[in-house]
């Protein structure tokens, strides 16, 4: 039976009356055994926390026959025991205030005793018994006396929770002590004991006890048994006639170890300890290279969730690198705190924003710090803080002073219902988010950043970045939008006006069949003014909102105007004129020709409108394409175009272009998707913009002396629309030009603003100036910058644009903000719905027979793809409950040992577990095998030779490897580094001829590489090694290229299939390298000569074929 739990065990008893008082000063057993030893040696062992117990107990035995026995006892205190690896006190009983009751009736030999046990108040922790939180339970048992002995079987139930140890055999001798005891979650149990009582002398008696567990749970069951032998091993040896076996899941023998042998103090200590000794500050060092790495700050929405932890283990592992690399390493974090989550929760819990964002701040931070991440939190920043805000300030009047800021007209997502302003993400199927209000395209004054100045500048830097992802850069380039094309000149017919007309596919003007423009075009408004159904069709075409994703989405709709406009190129075609729902005015012209037959967008609308469509780009081979529902959009040969028929895509636009120019009929034309950034938000949890508008002065900026202008606190959200505009007196101030009484903006900066600049803030967060400019120059760029791919385009261009800004205006000398960007991949799990179709947890389900099943109903339960955590699905699993149960050291490890950072990283719970494996692994590798056999005087000497020791070779390829796989961010392969190390080292304690010398380099060296993934295991085994100095002030170890017997591998390159030569290359050369090394070989230059090179095919240790 896998899932059952065995235990036999002797133990003294003495019966008749009792009255107990036990104190353990240094932690309780279990429940069933406290009273008994609560003198023994138990009190001597390394258990933390102490707890009272207490026992009355009368029995008696009248004339005739009948006996009666009653008890009560109790547990008060805290109780911790068995220590884990990765940080924890493995807590059996936490804050325990606990209670039984038991009695007993016997007659003419026979015996019935119950129990009732009460763990209301107890928390048994979580680091493996689940979702504990007390309860209670009963037992039974009915017994036989026959002269000196007594035989009797017992029944214990608990459904969902185990109150209590050791309960049933008890309940006929209710002399017990079965109060505090354990929980198993929700782990159905029922336990079967069967007891043998003898009586050696008058009131004295040896207790023989069995107990059979059988819980529905096979994981809680095998967790249960672990923690009771742990118990029963290590807290109750002083009880020499204690002995017990089991039965369980093989993989329970190293969980079995840790848990006993694991016995130090608590590592959460450390953290602690980092922040008391200011080890991870960090300040200017000349004589060191500097190194800064970041992970993009969070917003603090309260609670640490995965991809937190992912991504800011990452970056520690990085930092703690660099640092014993001899790096002066910066690694700050702060607060992305302002945003409309405070605003939302404001109105939905009646809390100020600040209050809001301010708790969640602390409670984040503090789990931050149960990770033992290395920040810098003397450089804390938050970004919703005046200190911060009001810098900002001063950054947007020098922005302004220099003329990188402007205000104008823009159009705008406005919802009528709050009256507000939304961004185009707010906006859900054409309807306000929260609202369900019918949004609209309104114009209202914003205020511009100038982003679109520095287009050509921010495409070209893209160049410079080659230690960014080649996807980031190509979406940065697409969003850039830099197009080299055509304004070309429509000219209405019988009438003065003319439509300019960007284009990039001029050579396509023989297919035109119709021109657009934009709901919002000047000559659509003027068209409109006296025709109402245009008017009504703006009015609808306002309704879509402002993006082009919206746009994109909604069916194509056009209204003819009845106008037709002459083709520059076609002399004598006239095409209608269209205004469309589809043209935006904010690109290009905010008109556009029409070619059907080879753009899928105006395929669409011609279709709808019987327009007519005629193909001018031929296929490859010739033949003319034919058009149904798809467009032809690949490249080809020009036809039915006269003069250009027969010339190339390309040599069309250069003619058409020459042609137009001459005729003064359009002009070449470079142009942008990238539009101005507008930063203004009608909301009230934002930087203050600081302007004041004066009647007579118009804008006028606020003086710097007056900064900061600071958000008033006695806002109220009852209203809809900006609290700042509906406040009394805030907005009301006087002119800085001339005294008269003038009016503040009350638009706040969009918050981007704020995480476009942090990472200068940080150079010098104490400094009354934005950044000091000689720390800011020390510190940047960013050397090592790591957060979501999300971020790829808006944050990561906006803080590009910044740099640019902020040293057009003098405070800081670089132009990128960060050198290498890894954007790591997501956290993701399984979903789990109901026959409902109800999202569950993932701990609401258990697999049982090869089925997923809901816990509380044993209902069938319907498995999803894994995809992103989310707690909308509900595929969520808390980073508290890990670090508790398996401790952060074990989150870190998983978080990084199981996909590369940049791939999304799937939770598993073995995966979990087997990282708990390895780091128990390590610990009893070291503390349990290594060190003892080092301190072993009989322990074989060094041998004089010159023979390299195979353990030696591994150690230092071993701190090759993982130097490289972690410069790489190939993290995974660093981790498989350290098991090849750990299991090197595992192996050669098996050889009589091991080196001491050897196995202790083996040891530091492994301990020194697991220090970036497992702090806090690391440190403590360094000490247990016996080293003094902290790990955080050893230097990274470095390895002897002598001593490293390289493995070749010998590979044949062919070029088209043919023999050309062959290479000789260390086993471990990336294929990059390997493609570089084959196409340099002098033989395979002159086989491409003349050649293009098409295909490179690397087959591993074998072949590389050159196709050319």
């Amino acid at each position: 039976m896998k899932d059952a739990v065995k235990a036999v065990y002797l133990t003294p008893r003495i019966e008749g009356f009792q009255l107990g008082v036990g104190f353990t000063p240094n932690g309780q057993q279990d429940g069933g055994n406290a009273l008994k030893t609560s003198t023994n040696e138990s009190a001597k062992k390394p258990f933390d926390q102490s707890n009272w117990t207490g026992l009355l107990s009368y029995k008696n035995a009248f004339d005739n026959g009948v006996s009666l026995a009653l008890s009560l006892s109790g547990v008060v205190g805290q109780s911790k025991a068995v220590r884990v690896s990765t940080g924890k006190f493995f807590n059996i009983v936490e804050n325990s205030a606990s209670w039984a009751v038991g009695g007993q009736l016997g007659y003419a030999g026979w015996e019935f005793g119950a129990q009732y046990i009460d763990n209301g108040k107890s928390h048994v922790n979580k680091t493996h018994l689940r979702d504990a939180k007390g309860g209670t339970a009963v037992s039974v048992a009915l017994g036989y006396s026959f002269g000196a002995h007594k035989i009797a079987a017992g029944y214990y139930h608990s459904d969902k929770k185990l109150g209590a140890l050791n309960a049933t055999g008890e309940a006929l001798a209710p002399a017990i002590a079965g109060g505090a005891g354990t929980d198993l979650g929700k782990a159905r149990t029922n336990i079967y004991s069967l007891t043998y009582d003898f009586k050696v002398a008058p009131g004295l008696g040896l207790f023989a006890e069995a107990n059979y567990f059988n819980m529905k749970n096979k994981d809680v069951a095998a967790e249960f048994q672990d923690a009771y032998k742990g118990l029963n091993d290590k807290a109750l040896d002083g009880v020499k006639s204690n002995r017990d076996w089991y039965e369980a899941p093989e993989t329970l023998g190293e969980r079995l170890k840790a848990d006993v042998r694991i016995l130090s103090r608590d590592l959460r200590a450390d953290g602690a300890h980092w922040e008391k000794e200011n080890a991870f500050k960090t300040k200017q060092d000349p004589s060191k290279p500097k190194y800064y790495v970041l992970e993009m700050f969070p917003y603090p929405s309260g609670r640490l969730h995965m991809g937190h932890v992912r991504n800011y283990t990452l970056g520690d592992v990085v930092a703690r690198f660099k640092k014993s690399q001899g790096y002066n390493v910066l690694h700050p974090m702060g607060w992305d705190s302002f945003g409309l989550p405070a605003e939302n929760a404001a109105i939905e819990r009646g809390s100020h924003p600040a209050e809001w964002t301010r708790s969640n701040i602390k409670t984040l931070k503090e789990q931050f710090k149960t990770v033992g991440f290395s920040y810098d939190w003397n450089r804390e920043i938050s970004s919703c803080e005046v200190d911060y805000y009001g810098k900002e300030q001063s950054l947007f009047l020098d922005f302004l002073e220099n003329g990188l800021v402007y205000r104008k007209e823009s159009y705008v997502n406005w919802d009528p219902l709050e009256n507000t302003v939304l961004a185009n993400e707010q906006v859900v199927d054409g309807k306000g988010w929260r609202s369900g209000a019918i949004v609209e395209r309104r114009k209202l004054n914003q205020w511009f950043l100038k982003i679109s100045e520095y287009a050509d500048e921010l495409l070209e830097g893209l160049e410079s970045l080659d230690q960014w992802p080649e996807k980031v850069r190509l979406m940065q380039t697409n969003w850039i939008g830099r197009s080299e094309g055509m304004r070309l000149f429509f000219k209405v017919e019988n009438s003065p006006e003319t439509i300019d007309v960007f284009t990039t596919r001029h050579d396509t003007l023989f297919g035109a069949s119709f021109c657009a423009l934009a709901p919002n075009h000047p000559f659509s408004e003027k068209l409109s003014e006296n025709n109402p159904d245009l008017q009504k069709f703006i009015k609808e075409c306002a309704k879509l909102g402002t993006s082009e994703e919206a746009l994109e989405k909604a069916e194509k709709k056009g209204f003819d105007t009845g106008l037709k406009v002459e083709n520059p190129l076609v002399k004598g075609q006239k095409v209608p004129l269209y205004v469309a729902n589809f043209v935006l005015m904010d690109y290009g012209t905010g008109a556009v020709f029409g070619c059907p037959a080879h753009d899928q967008r105006d395929l669409d609308f011609a279709r709808k409108y019987n327009l007519t469509v005629t193909p001018v780009v031929s296929k490859p081979d010739g033949s003319i394409p034919e058009i149904d529902t798809l467009a032809y959009t690949e490249d080809g040969h020009i036809v039915n175009s006269d003069f250009l028929d027969g010339l190339s895509v390309s040599k069309a636009k250069e003619e058409v272009a020459n042609r137009l120019e001459k005729e003064g009929l359009g002009s070449r034309q470079i142009t942008y998707r990238l539009r101005d950034w507008g930063v203004s938000r009608q909301r009230y949890w934002g930087c203050p913009i600081p302007i004041i508008h004066c009647p007579d002065c118009g804008v006028v900026p606020v003086p710097k002396d007056q900064l900061p202008v600071q958000l008033p606190e006695d806002v109220t959200f009852d209203k809809p629309g900006n609290p700042l505009d509906h406040h009394p007196t805030w907005k009301q101030t006087t002119c800085p030009k001339c005294q008269t009484p003038a009016t503040r903006e009350t638009d706040t900066l969009d918050t981007f603003f704020e995480s476009s600049w942090y990472f200068a803030r940080f150079c010098s967060p104490q400094s009354d100036q934005p950044f000091d400019k000689e720390a800011a120059n020390y510190w940047l760029p960013v050397d090592q910058y790591i957060g979501g791919i999300e971020h790829a385009v808006l944050h990561l261009l906006y803080s590009r644009f910044f740099t640019r800004a902020l040293k057009k205006c003098g405070h800081l000398d670089v132009e990128e903000p960060f050198n290498a960007l890894m954007t790591q991949g997501m956290v993701c799990h399984e979903t789990y719905a109901n026959k409902e179709g109800g999202w569950l947890y993932p701990d609401e389900v258990q697999k049982k027979n090869g089925q997923w099943i809901e816990q509380s109903c044993d209902e069938p339960v319907t498995v999803g793809h894994s995809e992103k955590m989310s707690k909308s699905k509900k595929n969520i699993v808390s980073p508290e409950d890990i670090i508790q149960e398996d401790g952060a050291d074990t989150a870190r490890l998983f978080m990084i040992s199981d996909s590369p950072p940049d791939r999304n990283l799937e939770w598993t719970d073995s995966g979990v577990q087997g990282a708990w494996r390895y780091l128990s692994k390590v610990w009893r590798l070291v503390v349990e095998d290594i060190l003892p056999l080092l301190k072993n005087d009989n322990m074989p000497k060094q041998e004089e030779t010159q023979n390299v020791s195979p353990l030696q070779q591994t150690i230092h390829r071993t701190i090759r490897d993982a130097t490289y796989h972690i410069e790489k961010f190939r993290f995974n392969r660093y981790v498989a580094d350290l098991r090849i190390l750990t299991n090197a080292l595992t192996e050669n304690l098996q050889k009589s001829s091991v080196s001491p010398l050897y196995l202790k380099e083996g040891v530091k060296t492994l301990v020194l590489l697991l220090n970036p993934i497992a702090p806090h295991l690391s440190e403590e085994l360094w000490e247990q090694i016996g080293e003094k100095i902290s790990l955080q002030e050893v230097p990274w170890p470095s390895f002897d290229p002598k001593l490293i017997q390289e493995e070749e591998m010998t590979l044949a390159v062919q070029v088209n299939g043919k023999l050309k030569g062959t290479l000789k290359l260390p086993l471990q050369t990336e294929q990059k390298e390997i493609e570089s090394q084959a196409l340099s070989l002098p033989t395979v230059q002159k086989a491409l000569e003349n050649k293009q090179v098409r295909r490179l095919i690397v087959v591993p240790k074998r072949i590389v074929n050159v196709v050319a």
